[in-house]
């Protein structure tokens, strides 16, 4: 009895140091996509260049940054455009609370999320609970249960890593002078305005123009296994909901006005196309209080050659023709009043 009266004791404490350990160690210099986090900050820049300028911010995960051309746009629609696609590991609240910072009275944001955007639930998966240990502080407004559920999630593992990375960075700062130089938002900011354009293709924001747009992104797939289907995506997460409800309120209080688009999917002969376009429409009604569609499925299906290394990355030639049909989606919008 004394030893279960012990036992009973001692599990919560064992918790709680746990818990506490974790909170301590973070951030630390894990091995993490810091590249994600340098296109947050120069993105972030790119917006508040044009502050004062009614602008569009085109906001997702890679399939926007490299399936649309904000330069090209800016031309044609005769406003500013920044390509906001960043990568789809990236937790939408991330996302949504770093465009919340930036946007201002005048400014349209068009989302084209991917499918598990709409999908996805509160909890963090492995990729973006290392992004979460490495820099993205974003789970520090959680609520206080997810709070603790996001900690309790950070494997015994995980915690020497964080420890290893701590003392390395004490002890051999130079070993980790990528991932410190990542956290660093003057030095990136800098850094991007001397860059010089890579030789070869790279996942970098380095390797992209002032309009947030990736280069590079020449040549093909000779194969692609669909990630995603036109069938998706079919319903909403409650977390989704909850998420955007609140980002919606804070736009709509600021003067921003939010529209939706469709991500790129990829054409196979045997796509029932009526029902895409039936289950399309099912979809736009759950979407209703949170804003319209500003264009359809069946004008993002893009054949393989299309692609670049993914099923959600077009090349540059998918992007062009993928960002004429957007651009005039938005003209239309724009001269039926929809749009200002």
């Amino acid at each position: 009895m004394r030893f279960l009266r012990a036992f009973i004791t001692a599990v919560p404490i064992s918790a709680a140091i746990y818990l506490a350990t974790v909170y301590l160690l973070i951030p630390s210099p894990i091995l993490a996509e810091h590249w994600v986090r340098e296109a947050l900050i120069v993105k972030s820049d790119l917006v508040r260049r044009y502050a004062g300028q009614p602008k569009i911010v085109v906001a997702s995960g890679s399939g926007t940054l490299f399936g649309f051309d904000a330069a090209s746009a800016t031309q044609q629609l005769g406003r500013p455009v920044v390509n906001f696609g960043l990568h789809a590991g990236l937790r939408l609240a991330t996302i949504l609370q770093t465009l919340e910072r930036t946007l201002e009275k005048g400014d349209i944001l068009i989302l084209p999320l991917e499918p598990h955007y709409y999908l996805a639930e509160a909890r963090f998966d492995g990729w973006q609970t290392s992004a979460a240990v490495a820099w993205d502080s974003s789970w520090r407004s959680l609520a206080m249960p997810r709070k603790l559920q996001f900690l309790a999630g950070v494997t015994p593992s995980m915690v020497f890593k964080m420890a290893w990375a701590r003392a390395t960075k004490v002890l051999r700062p130079g070993a980790l002078a990528e991932r410190l130089a990542a956290l660093d938002d003057q030095a990136i900011l800098a850094r991007f305005g001397s860059r010089n354009r890579p030789t070869e293709f790279r996942y970098s924001i380095f390797n992209a123009d002032d309009y947030g747009d990736i280069l590079g992104n020449t040549g093909r797939v000779s194969s692609l296994n669909p990630l995603i289907s036109p069938m998706e995506p079919s319903h909403l997460s409650s977390y989704f909901q909850s998420i955007m409800s609140e980002f919606k309120a804070k736009m709509d209080a600021k003067g921003v006005r939010i529209m939706f688009a469709n991500c790129p999917y990829v054409y196979t002969r045997d796509l029932n196309h009526e029902e895409i376009s039936r289950q399309e429409a099912r979809f736009a009604v759950l979407m209703s209080p949170f804003g319209e569609f500003i264009d359809h499925r069946e004008a993002n299906l893009f054949p393989t050659n299309y692609f670049f290394d993914s099923s959600l990355h077009l090349n540059t030639e998918g992007r062009e023709i993928r960002t004429a049909r957007l651009v005039a989606a938005i003209k239309a919008k724009m001269a039926s009043g929809s749009l200002r």
